[in-house]
């Protein structure tokens, strides 16, 4: 099977997922104090300018109130400092009725503020004629207090109409802070539900971490299992992502085609050496009763001589039948010995391919404990988070306490401070806003801190799974070593039969010569019946020793036969 190319990895999925449970949180928590910023700028300007509105008005009612007394005060006791006292009074008011009008966009108040202006202008006027009148040598008083009388309307209706001007803008602040209260309720809403959907798409962004990392590693695992049971039936391990699970997946494939493969090659293999061994024993058995047939000649030979000629025939093919014996046995420890050559590359190429996958699951380990690295510092952002929270909560709370204090300061005040004890009250409103808010996003957040938990629960699943399959491909290096082991052992006794069949064929060979040599010259028969009898004396040990040493390797054929026996193929 040929390895998919790897599209992503592991570690950078992880990352982008968590990635993305992070911009959603910050893009919650950036609309929320977006949101409400721009709402509380909003109402904090329109209650500054009514504010300062309402202030200007009462500004207005009280220098009236005082630019009448000081002109009551003028007709009794005239001087120059009274009479400058009223002109700056009067330019005061004209001034604050200038300002107001200039921030009050209101259209319907623009004829309030010059009718306003028309009278404070007429009591200037009136003010002309009593100083006039009041510099004449004689003065007439009738006259004086007819101007006087004059100007108590004209202040009355400055007064009505500052009055109408803040009755206007406590009305319009009344509706500014209901739409105000709608528009903070809509933001809440929206607020709530962007949170909702956000908590939704970390957790199954979280569900869907969870299933791209442990399903396959578990299918690795179930497959790694089943080996380990000497099963090697099951199908290969099918994963869809592109990533280093992946390459896992297809490394585990490999291993096990290779795996069943060398299992196979070698249960042939022992099988064949198995059979080899048995016909190696039946061969080495006839050479035995062979060699003991001509050691039994040789000594009727050197017992009787009238019996020397036909026993040194019969002798002679006797050895002739060894020689060819011995050929046929060498000719099948070289097939054996090269089988088994071939078990030990087989062998060799199984325990690279468990390497392979050792290195593979070790690689798996190491990104494995970097992602819960990650997850660890991930849960130090969100403490961080929640840290912010938890300021943003004692400022609104601190700005609660500011307000209300305003407000009891601005209650002493009387009159004059009841425009500060609505923005107060405002205040206070909007800082209880602010902390209800804040205590939502530390909720969301503790809903991801809960999602990021079952991550690392996950995690640390995945990471035993591997543990597991890390130990599980080891059993099964373990074992190709064993199998490696016995395949060397059996080469060696191979190699030895070899060595030792070759020995037998070249001292049968010499015996037969010597036979021959025996039945030219009868002459020499003593010495040549002594030669012939130790020399078959010693292809009769090395016959034994043949023969133990093919009984040996016929039971480490069988041993070998059981061990591969136990795998599933």
């Amino acid at each position: 099977m040929k390895n998919k190319r790897v599209s992503a990895s592991l570690g950078m999925k992880i990352t982008a997922s968590f990635m993305a449970v992070s911009l959603l949180t910050g893009i919650s928590g950036g609309l929320s104090i977006y949101s409400i910023k721009q709402v509380n700028e909003a109402y904090s300007k329109l209650l500054d300018e009514n504010g300062a509105i309402l202030q200007n008005a009462t500004e207005i009612q009280y220098r009236t109130q005082v630019q009448y007394t000081l002109l009551s005060e003028y007709y009794a006791e005239p001087s120059r400092q009274k009479e400058q006292t009223i002109q700056q009074t009067n330019s005061e008011i004209t001034a604050l009725i200038v300002e107001t009008k200039k921030k009050d966009g209101n259209v319907e108040d623009q004829a309030f503020y010059t009718t306003m202006a028309e009278a404070n202008a007429k009591i200037a006027v009136l003010f002309g004629d009593i100083t006039a009148a009041m510099e004449q040598a004689d003065p007439d008083e009738a006259e004086i207090k007819g101007v006087l009388t004059r100007s108590v309307p004209l202040s009355q209706s400055l007064t009505k109409l500052a009055g109408k001007v803040q009755a206007r803008q406590k009305t319009v602040l009344e509706i500014e802070r209901k739409r105000n209260e709608q528009a903070m309720e809509t933001v809440v809403r929206n607020l709530t539900i962007i949170g909702a959907s956000s908590f939704v798409i970390a957790l199954l962004i979280g569900l869907l971490v969870s299933l791209w990392i442990v399903r396959p590693i578990r299918a690795v695992g179930r497959a790694a299992e089943a080996i380990s049971r000497f099963d090697l039936t099951q199908g290969d391990v099918s994963v869809r992502s592109k990533d280093e699970i992946l390459a896992l997946a297809n490394a585990f494939n490999q291993m096990k085609s290779t795996l069943y493969s060398i299992i196979s090659s070698v249960r042939t293999h022992a099988e064949q050496t198995s059979e080899a061994a048995k016909e190696l024993h039946l061969s080495m058995s006839g050479i035995a009763q062979a060699s003991e047939y001509n050691a039994n000649v040789v000594q009727n030979i050197a017992a009787g001589s009238e019996h020397q000629e036909a026993a040194l025939l019969d002798s002679v093919s006797a050895m002739e039948e060894v020689y060819v014996s011995v050929q046929a046995i060498n000719a099948i420890s070289e097939t054996m010995n090269e089988k088994s050559r071939e078990a030990l590359e087989s062998t060799g190429f199984g325990q690279s391919a468990v390497s392979g996958s050792i290195k593979q699951m070790q690689t798996i380990d190491i990104r494995m404990n970097k992602l819960s690295r990650s997850v660890d510092s991930l849960a130090v952002r969100t403490r961080e988070i929640d840290e912010a929270i938890g300021s943003i909560a004692a400022i609104a709370k601190q700005t609660e306490i500011l307000a209300l204090n305003a407000s009891i300061e601005a209650s002493r005040s009387g009159e004059s401070g009841k425009g500060f004890v609505v923005i107060a009250e405002e205040v206070r409103r909007l800082s209880g806003q602010t902390k209800g808010i804040a205590e939502q996003i530390a909720a969301l957040v503790v809903g991801i801190r809960a999602e990021m938990g079952q991550v690392a629960v996950s995690t640390s699943d995945s990471s035993q799974e591997v543990a597991t399959g890390i130990a599980v491909v080891n059993q099964t290096g373990e074992a190709f070593n064993a199998i490696g082991s016995g395949m060397r052992e059996v080469a060696e006794l191979i190699q030895e039969v070899a060595l030792r069949s070759m020995q037998i064929a070249k001292q049968s060979q010499h015996a037969v010569s010597r036979a021959k040599s025996i039945e030219e010259i009868t002459r020499a028969q003593a010495e040549g019946t002594s030669g012939m009898s130790a020399s078959i004396e010693e292809q009769y040990a090395s016959v034994e020793e043949v023969a133990s040493s093919a009984e040996l390797m016929n039971a480490m054929a069988e041993e070998l036969r059981s061990s591969i026996a136990r795998f599933k193929v």
